[in-house]
């Protein structure tokens, strides 16, 4: 029995049952369509054309992020309203985009000029000719920062008075601009001048006067060698103290003192090898002594007992003479107190 119209029921069709070839041509109206019931996958690709959409149906909570592509928007769609104060970025402008029509009047201030811009031929008039000099003169607040250049400045123009205190700094000076004949005689003070900035090429030869020379400047690494001639030195100045032992005794010298030890002791520290020594004891009243050796003796070394007269020479007593210094024995052969533990001794050294 053939079908009667909307003899079909919804529960009478099976799921997926309406496939895209069972549904006529605009069949599908908005009111046959559930709310929300139309989901990315139930769309195909390009199917949603100009003319399916109501107007003002695309709301941006329906737009994936990202989705609204460059060759999505129709030309001249993007209107003013549609651009969002200050999103307009430099990045976005092409090159030579901003063209005079798209300038507002009065946009153009002056920090928006580069220095320099404005040529001549940018003029829209001939400036009249200055007079030199500048009636009334140009003052500091009608100067631009960094404006005075130096071709703008005449030869000769720039003098004290013109200068404001404090005003030349160090990178306001090109190098070596500032010549001896720039500088005003005795003005330079000494809060002026840099630190270390004055080197010997700096000064002039004898320039340098004794008054100005620091007391005790002059130490031993600022003279050279042979500076101090006879003529430099005041009479009776260089005392004993001052004094080479070779001037002296054409020899070298040293004297000391050491205790005995009661044996063979080595005496050290003399500074060279002695050619002659000399040693003497005074234990108390009852007992003193001398005694002598050089490098010509051997193993000889003469003696004096003050208080019994006794003299002579023995070996031992000095045994020998050192590279730094001599070495003593206590030999008591000659009645004198030889290296005995605990005495004083004094010696004199000839080198």
């Amino acid at each position: 029995m053939p079908l009667q119209p909307n003899e079909v029921k919804t529960e009478n069709i099976a799921p997926a049952a309406v496939t895209t070839p069972k549904i006529a041509d605009d069949a599908i109206t908005s009111a046959k369509i559930k709310d929300g019931s139309v989901k990315t996958e139930k769309i195909a690709t390009g199917a949603i054309t100009g003319s399916k959409i109501g107007e003002a149906q695309i709301y941006g909570s329906k737009l994936k992020d990202g989705a609204v592509r460059a060759e999505k928007i129709a030309s001249g769609a993007v209107t003013t309203a549609k651009i969002g104060e200050l999103q307009v970025t430099t990045s976005r402008l092409q090159d030579k985009a901003i063209t005079t029509d798209k300038l507002a009047s009065n946009a153009v201030t002056t920090e928006k000029i580069a220095n320099g811009a404005v040529t001549p031929a940018k003029l829209s008039f001939t400036p009249p000719s200055v007079a030199r000099p500048i009636t009334p003169p140009v003052t500091s607040a009608e100067l631009g920062t960094g404006s005075v250049e130096s071709d703008k400045i005449a030869a000769d123009a720039v003098t004290a008075s013109k200068l404001a205190s404090n005003a030349v700094e160090t990178t306001k000076i090109k190098d070596k601009a500032v010549t001896g004949a720039k500088i005003k005689d005795y003005d330079i003070g000494y809060t002026q001048i840099a630190s270390n900035c004055i080197n010997r090429e700096k000064i002039i030869d004898g320039e340098v006067l004794t008054e100005k020379i620091a007391l005790g400047a002059v130490d031993d690494e600022r003279l050279a060698n042979d500076a101090v001639t006879t003529e430099k030195i005041v009479d009776g100045a260089v005392t004993l103290a001052k004094l080479d032992p070779a001037i002296v005794f054409g020899a070298k010298l040293a004297t000391g003192k050491y205790d005995g030890q009661g044996g063979t002791q080595a005496i050290t520290g003399v500074g060279f090898r002695p050619k002659v020594v000399i040693v003497f004891v005074r234990v108390n009243s009852n007992d003193a002594g001398l005694w002598i050796k050089t490098d010509q003796d051997g193993a000889y070394t003469g003696f004096i007992n003050f208080l019994t007269s006794k003299w002579g020479w023995k070996t031992g007593y000095i045994v020998s003479l050192d590279a730094d210094g001599f070495t003593v024995s206590d030999d008591q052969t000659t009645q004198t107190v030889n290296n005995a533990n605990t005495d004083p001794y004094d010696y004199i050294a000839l080198g």
